[in-house]
């Protein structure tokens, strides 16, 4: 323990009380005698590896203290909006967009292969609120005829342009810097549709709107895909408790 505090540059008691509550979470276990990362911990919490959600973490734990409010909010229905969050230019998209890029990843992977896109051929994809970029990168790693456009604000298309870069598939990635409340999507211009985790933060009337440009947007047969909490109020547990946060950070957003 004491190598441990050291190491980690805690006090020891510090270190003890944290292990304990991480055994209890059940992040951690022992293994005759010694602590040890859970099977779990070790996939999602190590820096650098695919699915790493420590940054989401850490960008949750940053807002904690809005949670305070939460009776208040829930009486009037009126956010506490510590930072506008709704603007193109927040330093906050560059810790909150890398940070939720694992979560995706996944839904992106499963959503390729149930679309079939590796065989599809030359086909055409917006991503509107992409964000990371990363359905178009993975996407386009998998098919390589295919071309993306990413409709994003300007700052969050840099990153995105970034991690296509890191996945070798920035040549066929286009960014539109843009708010997709005001930026026209084209018409009859893509063969797949994407509505990045924006529905959530969006109104029903916001979020028909954008539908609609879709509609038009996509060749006849064309197909949208929603990557967003599910929510039919009997779970999964997660989804149901992001409301909250919603509640606090946004004047419509739900899941």
């Amino acid at each position: 323990m004491v190598k441990l505090a050291n190491s980690a540059g805690i006090s020891e008691r510090g270190a003890q009380t944290l292990l304990d509550g991480l055994l209890g979470l059940g992040l951690v276990e022992l293994h005759h005698g010694a602590f040890r990362n859970t099977e779990q911990a070790s996939a999602y919490l190590i820096a650098g590896r695919p699915a790493y959600l420590g940054g989401f973490a850490k960008v949750l734990l940053a807002e904690a203290g809005t949670w305070s409010a939460l009776p208040e909010v829930v009486r009037t229905g009126v956010p506490v909006m510590t930072q506008t969050h709704d603007a193109a230019d927040n330093s906050f998209w560059e810790e909150l967009v890398p940070a939720i890029a694992p979560v995706s990843a996944a839904s992106a992977t499963s959503a390729a292969a149930s679309l079939r896109l590796a065989e599809a051929g030359a086909i055409s994809i917006l991503d509107v609120g992409g964000g990371s970029g990363i359905y178009s990168a993975i996407w386009l790693g998998i098919n390589p005829a295919a071309r993306s456009t990413q409709l994003d604000w300007g700052p969050v298309n840099a990153i995105a342009r970034r991690v296509a870069a890191e996945h070798g598939v920035a040549d066929r990635l286009c960014c539109i810097d843009g708010d997709l409340h005001a930026t026209d999507f084209g018409t009859a211009a893509y063969d797949i549709g994407v509505y990045s985790p924006v529905a959530h933060g969006e109104g029903p009337d916001d979020n028909m709107a954008v539908f609609a440009k879709f509609r038009r947007a996509l060749k006849p047969g064309g197909t949208l895909l929603i990557n967003d909490f599910e929510d039919d109020r009997s779970g999964p547990p997660f989804p149901l408790l992001f409301a909250s946060p919603m509640l606090l950070q946004s004047r419509q957003g739900t899941t």
